[in-house]
């Protein structure tokens, strides 16, 4: 359900809209593992105006917030964990095509940037960390074209770095594949992808 109160427009500076999840079941096809989600997402207008506004050269960005405080999230073994989101997302116009930048703007202690955070399935925290802003270029045909998100457990930390070549060195937009870098350290022993995407 998506609600925002009445006599405002999305494209008015602070305008507000509500997201509201009510029972939604995602079920995996592969192996019919599902989860069920309720709560709701806050998304934010900060500046105002609107796509369209930017499209004309009005302005020269857009930035919008997303929060959410009471995600549940249910796992099919009847597991049941809280997430928070906290995202912005800012829209600009480079080489006449839209670019969409995102990064995470909560901070816990020393650790800032994070974009979610909760409980896992096995009731393990975790901590989802863009250490470098998530790009996605109009340019590159809406691909994600670089940045990187560090996920933090007990024990365990996950880095993914997005925009590489096959080689695992940042590129511009390829005529094939992207390649992300997956770096997996823990437990004393650290193990490292690329992979294409």
């Amino acid at each position: 359900m998506v609600t925002w109160p009445a006599g405002h427009e999305w494209r008015d500076k602070g305008a507000v809209v509500t997201v509201t999840f009510q029972n939604l079941k995602i079920t995996r096809i592969r192996d019919g593992k599902s989860i069920t989600l309720n709560g709701t997402h806050t998304y934010t207008n900060v500046n105002g105006g609107s796509l369209f506004d930017l499209a004309l050269g009005k302005i020269s960005s857009v930035t919008h917030t997303i929060t959410s405080d009471d995600m549940s999230i249910t796992f099919d073994n009847g597991a049941k964990r809280t997430w928070h989101v906290a995202r912005q997302r800012v829209y600009t116009v480079v080489n006449q095509g839209l670019l969409i930048t995102q990064t995470g703007t909560h901070a816990d202690g020393n650790t800032t940037g994070i974009s979610e955070w909760g409980d896992n399935r096995w009731g393990n925290s975790f901590e989802n960390v863009i250490t470098t802003p998530l790009t996605v270029d109009q340019n590159c045909n809406w691909r994600l074209t670089g940045g990187a998100i560090e996920t933090i457990r007990p024990e365990v930390t996950t880095t993914l770095t997005f925009g590489l070549d096959s080689s695992g060195n940042p590129t511009s937009c390829p005529d094939g594949f992207y390649y992300f870098k997956l770096v997996w350290e823990g437990a004393s022993k650290t193990y490292t992808f690329i992979l294409p995407y």
